[in-house]
Protein backbone atom coordinates (compact mmCIF):
# COMPACT_ATOMS: atom_id res chain seq x y z
CA UNK A 1 0.00 0.00 0.00
CA UNK A 2 2.96 2.61 0.69
CA UNK A 3 4.87 1.16 -2.36
CA UNK A 4 4.36 2.88 -5.66
CA UNK A 5 3.34 0.16 -8.31
CA UNK A 6 6.96 0.61 -10.36
CA UNK A 7 8.79 -0.21 -7.68
CA UNK A 8 10.56 2.89 -6.54
CA UNK A 9 11.08 3.12 -2.65
CA UNK A 10 13.08 5.58 -0.89
CA UNK A 11 11.33 9.14 -3.09
CA UNK A 12 9.16 11.12 -0.72
CA UNK A 13 6.04 11.09 -1.41
CA UNK A 14 3.60 13.03 -0.48
CA UNK A 15 1.23 12.90 2.56
CA UNK A 16 2.98 9.90 3.16
CA UNK A 17 6.08 11.55 5.81
CA UNK A 18 3.98 9.74 8.72
CA UNK A 19 1.97 6.94 7.79
CA UNK A 20 -0.32 5.40 10.29
CA UNK A 21 -1.61 1.67 11.09
CA UNK A 22 -5.14 3.56 11.26
CA UNK A 23 -4.59 4.40 7.81
CA UNK A 24 -4.56 1.31 6.49
CA UNK A 25 -8.79 0.46 6.64
CA UNK A 26 -9.68 4.05 4.93
CA UNK A 27 -6.97 3.87 2.41
CA UNK A 28 -8.18 0.30 1.04
CA UNK A 29 -11.58 1.36 1.34
CA UNK A 30 -11.16 4.12 -0.84
CA UNK A 31 -8.93 2.44 -3.47
CA UNK A 32 -11.93 0.26 -3.41
CA UNK A 33 -14.08 3.31 -4.57
CA UNK A 34 -16.05 2.69 -1.06
CA UNK A 35 -17.41 6.08 0.51
CA UNK A 36 -15.99 5.95 3.73
CA UNK A 37 -18.85 6.85 6.27
CA UNK A 38 -18.73 9.17 9.46
CA UNK A 39 -20.75 6.97 11.24
CA UNK A 40 -18.25 4.24 10.86
CA UNK A 41 -15.84 6.14 13.14
CA UNK A 42 -12.51 5.10 11.57
CA UNK A 43 -9.67 7.29 12.84
CA UNK A 44 -7.76 7.23 10.30
CA UNK A 45 -7.87 8.92 6.69
CA UNK A 46 -7.12 7.66 2.73
CA UNK A 47 -3.34 7.62 1.90
CA UNK A 48 -2.67 9.27 -1.48
CA UNK A 49 -2.54 7.02 -4.46
CA UNK A 50 0.52 6.33 -6.47
CA UNK A 51 1.68 9.75 -9.00
CA UNK A 52 0.27 9.42 -12.41
CA UNK A 53 2.02 11.02 -15.43
CA UNK A 54 5.24 10.20 -17.19
CA UNK A 55 7.36 11.81 -14.99
CA UNK A 56 9.65 8.96 -14.57
CA UNK A 57 9.50 7.85 -18.57
CA UNK A 58 13.24 8.73 -18.85
CA UNK A 59 13.97 7.19 -15.70
CA UNK A 60 15.92 3.94 -16.44
CA UNK A 61 14.28 1.10 -15.11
Amino acid sequence: MLAEADGHLGEHVPGLDNPRLVNIAPTVLHRLGIPIEPAWGLDGVPLPGPRTGSARAGSPG
